[in-house]
């Protein structure tokens, strides 16, 4: 019986900036060998996205937390979010290294960003 290969994409959103930086590393590179019944999720596609950290999205969550998003939890993990994601140079060393070879990386609206593999 030959082994059925799954047609999906492996992606994580959001959740690279609550990593430990320890364990970053090894959650970049687990998509790429994940498993299910024996066959690879996929050795071709990824995506993970996260937020981009710069001015206007430090300038935009305060503004929101100070405004209209007051609740004191919502305003403490808002910014600490902020502070803890990534800058675009930042993502890109993180692919490279967990041994990623010919990704892309790109920006997107709203402070958000993008590596990916395949396509």
């Amino acid at each position: 019986m030959r082994q059925k290969k799954l047609q999906c994409l492996p992606a994580q959103h959001l959740l690279l900036l609550h990593l430990l930086r320890r364990r970053l590393l090894r959650q970049v590179r687990r998509p790429r060998r994940s498993k299910v019944r024996g066959a690879s999720l996929s050795r071709k596609f990824v995506l993970l996205s996260d937020l981009r950290r710069g001015f206007l999205l430090r300038a935009g969550v305060y503004l929101l937390t100070a405004l209209i998003f007051r609740e004191l939890m919502t305003r403490h993990d808002a910014r600490l979010s902020v502070m803890r994601a990534f800058s675009f140079s930042e993502m890109r060393d993180l692919a490279v290294r967990a041994g990623w070879e010919n990704f892309q990386h790109g920006k997107f609206h709203f402070a958000r960003q993008a590596i990916w593999l395949g396509g």
